[in-house]
């Protein structure tokens, strides 16, 4: 009897490594296959292949550890649950109601994968996996930006966008920088845990950094700003955060000319959130998943947070919104002075959708990697440290 379990044991383990396996895999393909994707579906093939697939066997063959996450995480499950519901009644189109219900299923099952194998020894197997998908993008991006600087005396032929899969600047500066900010969070882990690859790292920020300023994306500038008053306030020296603060501003000044390359300006987004705000107001219920904007020569709202109101309604926006707060508040009880950096991505993601959001649940593309991740991420830390703690 004790034979047959021990075998029973072994061969549940074998199964999980191996699932976890295609589930790194499937993070890898997130994380790299934009740039080397000749076309969207391609890419969304490989990421239903590679991750999806596996995190529903994940979901299915850990049921346990599935309802658990979600118990614990039961503001954001009732997100889904209310976005589900308000698409359900108020999308006219039978195939958006479906879109949505599946795209549901796919974040119910992937993100408590993702964060099983975030969690894995404080992040170890997510910096894995995360360095080799640096190698990639950065050498992609690296020769890209030979050819600016070397061919083109660092004058690029319009706005920097390299990528067939991402051949929009904005969507560029979202991938890049996106992944810009994991390579900096990381840097710090292996800094703090006296690693010897956190200058690799860092290098990897730096490239693709430039990368997304290359892209002349002000929404880029606006995060990175988030993402640097976030680091400094962590430091809790607020003498040398005012300090910084005024050389900030100074810096901005004298040079604005080469930051601000395409001006300063709210480029009609005062307009268009306001117009968003207006269809709020008139259908707090929402509109249902294709809902459109019907201001100037625009359809969608670029803000995640009005997207979600105006097409879902105000229960999902309230619920959103109050699991973010939540989470945050819940990692800052558990770790007061490690949560920042897990706060990062989901700094810098916030920073960019608050100008550029669209639909929150859209099929697989870069804006995964400024919400969705990023959530993984937050939640990932605070269950690591609660273990490590207990």
């Amino acid at each position: 009897m004790f034979g047959q379990n021990e075998g029973l044991r072994k061969f549940n383990n074998t199964i999980e490594l191996v699932l976890v396996a295609w589930l790194c895999l499937g993070l890898f393909l997130i994380l790299s296959s934009m740039v080397w994707s000749l076309t969207g579906t391609a890419y969304i093939t490989r990421i239903h292949l590679g991750w999806v697939l596996p995190s529903v066997l994940i979901g299915i063959w850990g049921w346990r550890h599935f309802f658990e996450f979600w118990t614990s995480n039961w503001p954001l499950f009732l997100f889904f649950v209310s976005l589900s519901i308000a698409s359900f009644f108020l999308t006219e189109n039978n195939d958006g109601s479906i879109r949505d219900l599946k795209a549901v299923g796919i974040f119910l099952f992937g993100i408590p994968a993702v964060v099983r194998v975030m969690a894995v020894r404080n992040f170890l197997l997510f910096d894995v996996v995360l360095f080799f998908s640096g190698l990639i993008v950065c050498g992609y991006v690296l020769v890209e930006l030979y050819d600016v600087y070397a061919v083109h005396g660092g004058r690029a032929v319009g706005r920097f966008s390299v990528f067939p899969v991402i051949n929009n600047p904005l969507y560029m500066a979202q991938y890049v920088g996106a992944l810009a900010v994991f390579f900096l969070g990381a840097a710090g882990r292996i800094y703090k845990s006296k690693g010897q690859l956190w200058p690799v790292f860092l290098v990897m920020f730096c490239v693709l950094a430039l990368a997304a300023f290359k892209t002349e994306s002000r929404s880029w500038l606006v995060a990175m700003a988030l993402v640097c008053a976030v680091s400094m306030y962590s430091t809790k020296r607020f003498g040398l955060m005012a300090l910084s603060f005024v050389c900030a501003v100074a810096f901005g000044w004298f040079f604005k000319d080469q930051i601000f390359t395409r001006g300063i300006s709210m480029s009609y987004r005062d307009q268009i959130w306001m117009e968003g705000i207006r269809q709020g107001l008139e259908s707090p219920l929402g509109q249902g998943s294709e809902a459109e904007l019907q201001v100037l020569k625009w359809s969608e709202p670029h803000n995640l947070f009005l997207s979600i109101w105006m097409m879902y309604g105000v229960v999902p926006f309230m619920l959103f919104l109050g699991s973010l707060l939540l989470l945050i508040n819940q990692a800052r009880m558990v770790a007061p002075e490690t949560y920042f950096s897990w706060l990062l991505p989901l700094a810098f993601g916030v920073g960019m959708l608050f100008f550029e959001g669209t639909n929150a649940i859209h099929r697989p593309n870069e804006s995964w990697l400024l919400i969705w991740i990023p959530i993984c991420l937050l939640i990932a830390g605070k269950m690591s440290f609660e273990k490590g703690g207990s």
